[in-house]
């Protein structure tokens, strides 16, 4: 899990770097989240943090790529989970742009420790991703509350199914950017 913390922070780094070189006024547009997640069985609930880059792509079609990480303990189990994805986005509507989904693929480091086994279970898989949200602006910022999930998942060989993996209602924030927003 070491090794997703440090995908974690180089994803940050490259988003100050381009923040403070002026790059995140131009196309790229970094943002940030702060989400409420869950395990598919809804055993470890929490926060969770996301950071990301959009990167408009042409009339209303954006391509979005991200890092999430969210960690939760409950009745003394551990859960770590961080996903990084690379998504399209479709703003709906001509003239206002506020309604959006996504899809994409994801990829899914998790780790639990339990009571209720002896081992830690890990896992490593790569996912379909949804997003579905809406586009509240400012003066200065842009703010998308939205539902994001992944799946679906197959444990055990095929006996139980994980509709969705880290199902998450959240907001993320980006500046806003210069120009193209219709309200």
């Amino acid at each position: 899990m070491k090794k997703s913390i440090n995908h974690l922070i180089l994803f940050g780094l490259i988003q100050i770097i381009l923040c403070t070189t002026g790059l995140g006024q131009s196309k790229v547009q970094p943002y940030a989240g702060l989400y409420f997640s869950e395990d598919g069985a809804m055993y470890y609930i929490g926060p969770s943090y996301q950071l990301g880059l959009d990167v408009p792509i042409k009339g209303n079609f954006l391509l979005n790529g991200y890092g999430h990480y969210f960690s939760a303990t409950a009745f003394g189990g551990r859960y770590e989970v961080y996903t990084t994805g690379l998504m399209i986005r479709y703003h709906f509507g001509k003239k206002s742009k506020r309604w959006y989904a996504a899809i994409g693929l994801v990829y899914q480091d998790a780790e639990e420790e339990s009571d209720f086994w002896d081992d830690l279970m890990t896992r490593s898989i790569f996912l379909p991703g949804y997003r579905l949200g809406y586009t509240f602006f400012s003066k200065k910022y842009v703010f998308y509350p939205e539902l994001s999930a992944m799946g679906p998942y197959s444990y055990h060989s095929g006996n139980s199914i994980e509709l969705f993996t880290l199902p998450s209602v959240g907001i993320r924030v980006k500046r806003r950017p210069s120009v193209r927003i219709v309200k």
